[in-house]
């Protein structure tokens, strides 16, 4: 017997040609089920996602109004009320961290002007209840004199501290800017116990602003040499960064013990008897304004080292 081959392979044809179709079929649905769950479900997610991106990058945090599951419109909702509560909890901490630092300013300013006007009280009243001398009353006048310079260098360091400058930016050759300020400190020192040594013994060139600068480093240099109880020596060299310069001034004085170095910076932290606590701070707020960094390192009894971080690159200053 035979047979036509069409008739024997067209029920196989038929089939093939059904199953090719609900593939196609089941395909094209699982793309469009896909899409619409990429729509409904997953695109929301991503969309909270980049909104919460946004607040961590201190932007607002905004959600669409596009409605998916109730679930993610619930979500989404509570998102929001924790980002309101984050924020509403940031303002309560930046009001009180704001009271707290103003508590701490007015109970140093209260203590560093009320100590001299107490002398100055008292030496008038000592002028007043009886008769003096020339010799005397002159005496007591430079007494009185020295309080009130006192008064007025405390009120200028607190001006410095609060007060923004009017920034003079300028090219300094950062090795003659150094023996310039080693040359005049050098003369002032009341010893010679200190040894000064400067390192940076090429032409660098930083963008900084000349007056401020030599305020921060002479307040270093003092700092150090106050440090150095006999003979000692400070050295200044320096290192390149990217668009920097990193000046490094390291004594090998007493140094500074662990428990008072995490507070160095504060106002009105100081471990000297006679110092109020704003030389650093002033010295710190003064680098930021120069966009720079002001950092220090130190070891009981084996020295501390101070580094300044200045510019060289007038792109930087905005």
């Amino acid at each position: 017997m035979g047979a036509d081959k069409k008739q024997v392979f067209q029920p196989l044809n038929d089939l093939l040609t059904r199953y090719l179709t609900i593939y196609s079929i089941v395909f094209v649905s699982i793309i469009l089920a896909v899409y619409l769950l990429t729509k409904t479900l997953v695109r929301p997610v991503q969309e909270l996602v980049g909104a919460t991106e946004d607040f961590i990058g201190g932007k607002e945090f905004i959600i669409s109004d596009n409605r998916s599951f109730e679930e993610m419109e619930k979500l989404n909702l509570a998102f929001l009320r924790m980002m309101e509560t984050i924020e509403d909890r940031e303002r309560e901490i930046v009001r009180t961290e704001k009271l707290k630092y103003v508590g701490q300013l007015a109970a140093g300013v209260a203590h560093e002007i009320r100590n001299p006007l107490t002398t100055i009280k008292g030496f008038f009243q000592l002028l007043k209840s009886q008769d003096h001398d020339k010799s005397l009353i002159e005496k007591y006048s430079d007494v009185m004199l020295h309080e009130v310079d006192r008064v007025n260098v405390f009120v200028t360091q607190l001006l410095d501290l609060a007060k923004p400058h009017q920034l003079e930016w300028e090219k300094i050759d950062l090795k003659d800017f150094l023996d310039e300020i080693i040359d005049t400190y050098t003369s002032s020192i009341p010893s010679s116990h200190v040894r000064l040594i400067n390192g940076v013994t090429q032409s660098v060139i930083v963008y900084s602003d000349r007056n401020r600068l030599r305020q921060v480093l002479l307040n270093v240099l003092n700092n150090a040499c106050e440090a150095i109880e006999e003979k000692g020596r400070i050295e200044l060299h320096h290192n390149s960064v990217s668009q920097y310069i990193r000046l490094v001034i390291s004594d090998d004085g007493k140094g500074i013990s662990p428990e008072n170095l995490k507070n160095i910076g504060m106002p009105f932290y100081t471990t000297k008897p006679d110092g109020n606590g704003l030389g650093v701070a002033t010295c710190i707020q003064i680098m930021e304004e120069l966009k720079g960094k002001f950092q220090i390192e130190s070891v009981r009894d084996e020295g501390t080292k101070v580094t300044l971080t200045i510019p060289t690159t007038n792109r930087l200053i905005k």
